[in-house]
């Protein structure tokens, strides 16, 4: 039983039996000749031969050709799995019941707008086991269907649905049977009311599905890391290992890339508190903090950068030098002193006629009061 056809011309697309209508002009895809439809008598709705091109009335097409087998297997199973959902919810008032049926995404974190069930059946009114409806995936092994960003889409959606590999049907030379198949660990299959979009995406190993650019990876470099990232123009990077971080949003996972070399000291003081409501790493956003205006020291460093996270409430502060210290402890922020600054704080400083730095401590003259009288030698 032929379950492809050409619709409207010999060069027309490839459609199945639940894709057409009795009045579509149809065509053999192999000898070219035409087709019709046929249910009803105990058999899966079909084509039939009506004329071979030749012209000899009912002969049946001595089989698929290479060109078209792939496609043959993949619709006769969506033929099968349409019956199939059409039999389970015989009693339950569906809304669409066929192949190849468009679900609404936009909503979702996918990058598509539509999403088409291979075969659907969807319900008036959403069902308490089901949701809106359920939606039969078919997979052929020369198909490159991503299977945790089609499924996570349909549970966003409010849709079970339900993995099938042809290979299944074919071995077993029937369609299995609905509710058997949700239930079996032989089947890929995720319902709305157990699964959510990111728990649908973290049940899969994500390298294997969702491909990057160059050399971005959803493999962390440092995982012993604990990574202080912080926002620097469009991109984060990590502040101890100088890792890139952004958020990969198909796989609902972070992607990195790693960088090589540090040019600032970065220290971290206490730990940073966690926030389990979000799956995305922290990123520090800073904003500076005012100069001091009850210091009464001559030797204040005005050249120190003092920074507050808005979000987590960490305090950063940067040396002359660009080395700096985060602080999760809550320390009063002009308490909070990299070992440059302490150094410098100490110092009887000597000054070179013709340089700007301490040739001891390296603090910037300018960081000294600007009536400072120094010796110079």
């Amino acid at each position: 039983m032929p379950f492809i056809a050409r619709l409207g011309s010999r060069g027309g697309e490839l459609v199945s039996p639940g894709q057409v209508d009795a009045e579509n002009k149809l065509y053999c895809p192999e000898c070219g000749g035409e087709m019709g439809i046929r249910d009803g008598d105990g058999k899966k709705r079909h084509f039939w031969h009506t004329e071979k091109l030749g012209g000899a009335d009912g002969h049946e097409c001595d089989g698929v050709g290479r060109e078209t087998a792939e496609s043959e297997i993949h619709s006769r199973v969506k033929a099968y799995a349409v019956e199939a959902l059409a039999d389970r919810f015989v009693s339950l008032d569906t809304k669409r019941n066929g192949e190849e049926i468009p679900v609404e995404v936009a909503e979702t974190s996918s990058k598509s707008d539509y999403r088409r069930a291979d075969a659907m059946a969807e319900f008036e009114a959403e069902n308490r086991l089901f949701g809106r409806g359920l939606a039969v995936e078919i997979q052929h092994r020369h198909e490159e269907k991503n299977i945790p960003r089609v499924s996570a889409d349909f549970i966003e959606a409010g849709y079970t649905v339900l993995w099938i590999d042809t290979a299944d049907v074919e071995t077993q030379r029937e369609f299995p049977d609905i509710d058997l198949a949700l239930q079996s660990e032989q089947f890929v299959s995720y319902t709305p009311y157990n699964w959510s979009e990111i728990e649908v995406l973290n049940d899969f190993a994500a390298e294997e599905w969702f491909q990057l650019e160059e050399d971005w990876q959803l493999e962390d470099p440092f995982p012993n890391c604990t990574h202080e990232f912080q926002q620097q123009g469009s991109i984060a990077m990590c502040a101890l290992c100088e890792t890139k971080y952004r958020w990969h949003d198909p796989s609902k996972r972070p992607a990195f890339e790693e960088t090589c070399g540090f040019e600032f000291d970065t220290r971290v003081n206490g730990e940073r508190p966690d926030f389990p409501d979000s799956p995305e790493p922290h990123i520090h956003h800073w904003f500076s903090i005012e100069q001091n205006p009850d210091s009464a020291d001559p030797r204040y460093k005005t050249s120190v950068q003092r920074k507050r996270c808005g979000k987590c409430r960490a305090s950063k502060v940067i040396d002359s030098d660009g080395n700096s210290i985060i602080d999760h402890t809550e320390k009063d922020i002009y308490e909070i002193k990299t070992g440059l600054m302490r150094r410098q704080e100490h110092c009887d400083h000597n000054w070179h006629r013709y340089e700007e730095r301490c040739t001891l401590c390296d603090l910037p003259r300018s960081d000294i009061d600007k009536d400072f009288s120094g010796g110079w030698f």
